[in-house]
């Protein structure tokens, strides 16, 4: 794959992940995948109120392939410092913390076509109504 196809995918699932519905129980990220050899990192993208008082936000993902196999993971995305979650980089701006952890790393894709990630948020609404974005990013190794 080459540098501006890497980019071009790149740029194109950020777009596409970026239009997810905001503070509602779910969230659709469709995303085409063109390129089955190359590895790639899947990382989530949250953007939280500066005093957000949880540990974590749990979840459920379903990963659902062009041909409808269907992945389902329970996670829990790790807001407090902690040493155990070292994969979390967290960016503070004023009011709002923006965090990105690492879900998976050194992914490959079995099948070209479209991929369906869909978040389900088992937190209250309450706590959901805080969350200010959720985004996957699906980056190119």
């Amino acid at each position: 794959m080459t540098i501006k196809n890497s980019i071009l995918l790149l740029v194109s699932v950020f777009l596409l992940f970026s239009c997810a519905k905001e503070n509602s129980f779910y969230s659709n990220f469709p995303v085409e995948i063109t390129d089955t050899l190359s590895e790639y990192s899947i990382h989530f993208n949250i953007r939280l109120p500066e005093h957000f008082d949880e540990d974590s936000i749990p979840m459920v993902l379903t990963i659902s392939s062009p041909v409808g196999e269907k992945f389902r993971d329970t996670i829990s995305f790790p807001i407090a410092k902690n040493v155990k979650y070292t994969y979390v980089q967290e960016v503070r701006s004023g009011v709002w913390r923006d965090l990105r952890w690492i879900y998976r790393d050194k992914v490959k894709f079995p099948r070209r076509g479209k991929w369906e990630f869909t978040v389900k948020h088992l937190s209250n609404m309450d706590k959901l109504q805080k969350i200010r974005d959720l985004q996957i990013t699906i980056m190119v190794r």
